[in-house]
C-alpha cells in the first residue's frame, strides 16, 4: 500500500533511533523436503545450473564415493551386544552417546562400498585400533568437543572414548542397565533352531510327536518331496521316525509348511545330537555353561573326535582346576575322566558342536576364537565366561609403586588380540577401564597380547568376579587387601585431560584448590579430579566429559595403509554418533541411499557441489 508506507516514511524520516515496543516469539514445524531421486535431482540441476544430465549424474557418484565408512572388522556396540560391522542387520538400534555424553540408543542403517584406497589406522595408548577412510571424523578434545575428519588428525590428539560410568553399573545380583540388555533370554532351542542346519545336527523329540508327524504326513507325494529335497532314501526316513533322531533342517522345514509348530518341538524335545552320538544334550545357557566355555577358549582344546581336553597341571592348582571343571560338568550332565598326564576329558560330539557354533573352533584355536552375543543377556553370564577365561589364562601380581603403597597388576593373556579387544569393550560397558600390550621377542615378532585392567578399576573387577571365579579366587581376594594408589604418571590412568585451563573454572577456584601448577604449566587433570570439581567448572564441553559416560585416550600413532574391499557406515538417527571399537565417531553425514534429504535451496547446492 504506497499511502500506508509513505505515511510511515514522513513520521519516521527525521528520528535517529528506534525502540522496541515488543517481541514475538512462536515455535513451527516444517517438514522436511522430500528426497531426490535420479531424474528429479537431474531436472534440478538442469534448471539451476543448465548441468547436463550426465555430469550430475558423474557429480552424484563422486558424493557417493567420498563417502565416509569403516573397516569391515570394527566393533559397533548394541543394545544386545557388540558385533563387527560387517555382520549387522540392514536396520535396527545402535548404542550411541546423547547430548549431554551419556548412554542411550537410537535407530540406525546400515550403508556399504567398495574401495580401493588408502585407508588409516589410528593407534591410541590404550591399544585400541581404529581404521577409516580419510573423511570419517572421530571425536576429539581440542579445547573444545570437535569431530575431526580422520586424515586431519595428529599424534597425541585426545580421542573420546566410551565407559560406562554410572554408579548403577551392577549390584550384588549384577542386575543391568535397561539400555545394554534383551528383553529375554535365548533357550537352548531357540539357538539350536536358529544357528544349527548341518548335515550331521539332530533334534531328539519325543515318539509321541514322531507319530503325529508320521499321521499328518499321509501321501506319498509329501513323503517323496521331504525324501527329494533333503536327499535321503525311505529306509532312512522312517529310521528318522522310528528313533525320534531327525535333522535339524528337516524339523525347520516342517515347522515352515505347518506341519508341526515350534511349540510342538518345545514340549516334546529332549536334546540336541551331533553326528552319531546317542547322548543328546538338554542344557539351558547358564553360569556353569558359560564357565565352562570361557575355561575352554582360555586353554582347552576341541578334538575332532567329539571330546573337550583341558590340562588340569598349573602351579600347584590342580585340584582347584578340576574341581572347577568337575562343577560345570554335574551340572550340565556331562561326561568326564582324568588321566594320568593331568588332563581332564569331556566327551560329548554334541557339546563340542554347540562350542564350536558359539565361537570356538576345532584344533587349534588360538587367534579365531570369539565371545558370543548371548552372553550379553546377562551380566551373570558375561562375569562367569570372564571368570572360566581368567582361571585359565589370567594372571594377578603385585606392583611396589611410591610411597610404599601395592599397586594391583590383573591382566588376561592372548594370541587372539582380537577377542582381548572384546572383552575390552564389554569390561568398558561394565565401568572397568584397561589397556591391551603386545608383547614381542628380541627379534620384535609377536608372541602374544595382554588386556591389563587399570589398577584403580582393579575394585571394580573383582566386585564382578567374585562370585564367579573358582581357581583363582585367593589371587582376586588380595585385590581387596591392597590400597590402590593415587593417579602417578606411571600407573596408565585412563583419564588424564589437557587443557589450557585459563578461564576453565569460576574465579578463585585455582587457589582453593592448588590446580596453579596445572594451569601455569598446562598439566593434564584426572577424570576423577575433573569430576570432582565438575561443578566449578565454566566451561560446557568439559562439564560434560566430567559427567558423561566417557574417557580420553590419546593417539599414538597415525598411518596409512593400502586397502581394497568392502568399507561400512551407519546413519544413526538424532544424534548421529555410535561406538566404533569403543571410539565416539560420527555416523554418515549424508546417506547414499533413496532416503537421501537435501533442501531443494539452490545455494546450498551449490555450495554442495563447488566443495567436489
Amino acid at each position: 500500500d504506497e499511502k500506508e508506507a509513505n505515511e510511515i516514511y514522513n513520521r519516521i524520516k527525521d528520528e535517529k533511533e528506534a525502540v522496541v515496543s515488543s517481541v514475538k516469539k512462536t515455535k513451527k514445524k516444517t517438514k522436511p523436503y522430500p528426497p531426490f531421486d535420479l531424474g528429479t535431482l537431474q531436472r534440478e540441476a538442469h534448471r539451476a545450473f543448465r548441468f547436463s544430465p550426465k555430469k550430475t549424474q558423474e557429480i552424484a557418484q563422486k558424493l557417493y564415493e567420498q563417502g565416509l565408512c569403516l573397516h569391515p572388522d570394527t566393533l559397533v556396540a548394541l543394545p544386545n551386544g557388540i558385533k563387527k560391522i560387517k555382520d549387522l542387520d540392514e536396520k535396527g538400534e545402535v548404542l550411541c552417546l546423547d547430548d549431554d555424553l551419556k548412554l542411550t540408543k537410537s535407530r540406525y542403517k546400515l550403508l556399504k562400498r567398495t574401495v580401493k584406497e588408502k585407508l588409516i589406522k589410528i593407534t591410541l595408548n590404550d591399544g585400541t585400533e581404529l581404521i577409516t577412510t580419510k573423511e570419517h571424523p572421530v571425536l576429539v578434545y581440542r579445547d573444545g568437543l570437535i569431530f575431526v575428519p580422520s586424515e586431519e588428525l595428529k599424534e597425541n590428539e585426545q580421542t573420546i572414548m566410551f565407559i560406562n560410568s554410572s554408579e548403577k553399573r551392577f549390584n550384588s545380583k549384577l542386575q543391568k542397565s535397561k539400555i545394554f540388555e534383551s528383553s529375554r533370554k535365548t533357550k537352548f532351542i531357540d539357538f539350536i533352531l536358529e544357528n544349527l542346519n548341518g548335515d550331521k545336527d539332530y533334534i531328539l523329540i519325543e515318539p509321541s510327536l514322531t507319530k503325529k508327524i508320521q499321521k499328518l504326513i499321509v501321501s506319498d507325494k509329501s513323503r517323496k518331496q521331504i525324501m527329494e529335497i533333503f536327499g535321503i532314501k525311505e529306509p532312512t526316513y522312517y529310521k528318522y521316525l522310528r528313533t525320534g533322531k531327525i535333522p535339524i533342517k528337516i524339523i525347520k522345514y516342517l515347522i515352515d509348511k505347518d506341519v508341526i509348530s515350534k511349540k510342538d518341538i518345545e514340549s516334546n524335545y529332549l536334546g540336541f545330537c551331533y553326528g552319531t552320538s546317542t547322548i543328546p544334550v538338554n542344557i539351558e545357557f547358564t553360569n556353569d555353561f558359560w564357565y565352562l566355555y570361557g575355561y575352554v577358549i582360555g586353554d582347552g582344546h576341541l578334538a575332532n573326535k567329539g571330546k573337550i581336553t583341558i590340562p588340569a597341571k598349573d602351579r600347584g592348582r590342580e585340584k582347584e582346576i578340576i574341581n572347577a571343571i568337575i562343577q560345570s560338568c554335574e551340572s550340565l550332565n556331562l561326561n568326564w575322566r582324568y588321566d594320568k598326564y593331568k588332563v581332564i576329558h569331556i566327551s560329548s560330539k554334541s557339546l563340542t558342536r554347540i562350542f564350536e557354533v558359539l565361537g570356538c573352533p576345532y584344533g587349534n584355536k588360538t587367534e579365531i576364537f570369539d565371545i558370543p552375543n548371548i552372553v550379553f543377556e546377562d551380566v551373570n553370564y558375561i562375569a562367569s565366561l570372564l571368570a572360566g577365561y581368567y582361571d585359565a589364562d589370567g594372571h594377578f601380581s603385585i606392583k611396589k609403586t611410591g610411597c610404599n603403597n601395592n599397586s594391583p597388576q590383573i591382566k588376561l593373556t592372548s594370541k587372539n588380540i582380537n577377542v582381548l579387544r572384546k572383552i575390552k569393550n564389554i569390561l568398558q560397558f561394565l565401568g572397568i577401564g584397561g589397556y591391551i600390550w603386545t608383547k614381542r621377542n628380541n627379534t620384535g615378532e609377536i608372541e602374544g597380547h595382554d588386556l591389563n585392567i587399570y589398577s584403580k578399576d582393579a575394585g571394580k573387577f573383582y566386585d564382578l568376579m567374585i562370585n564367579h571365579i573358582r581357581v583363582k579366587r585367593d589371587e582376586l581376594q588380595k585385590v581387596k587387601e591392597l590400597s590402590i594408589r593415587d593417579y602417578k604418571k606411571y600407573s596408565h590412568h585412563y583419564s588424564i585431560i589437557y587443557a589450557n585451563w585459563e578461564n576453565k573454572f569460576k574465579s578463585g577456584i585455582i587457589q582453593k584448590f592448588n590446580l596453579s601448577n596445572q594451569v601455569s604449566k598446562n598439566k593434564g587433570l584426572s577424570l576423577n579430579k575433573l569430576r570432582e570439581l565438575s561443578e566449578y567448572l565454566t566451561d560446557n564441553d568439559l562439564k560434560r566429559i566430567s559427567k558423561g559416560d566417557v574417557y580420553i585416550s590419546k593417539i599414538k600413532e597415525i598411518k596409512e595403509i593400502e586397502y581394497e574391499g568392502e568399507v561400512y557406515d551407519l546413519t544413526v538417527e538424532t544424534y548421529h554418533n555410535f561406538i566404533a571399537n569403543g571410539v565416539i565417531v560420527h555416523n554418515c553425514s549424508y546417506p547414499r541411499t533413496s532416503s537421501q534429504k537435501l533442501p531443494k535451496d539452490e545455494n546450498y547446492i551449490k555450495d554442495i557441489l563447488t566443495k567436489i
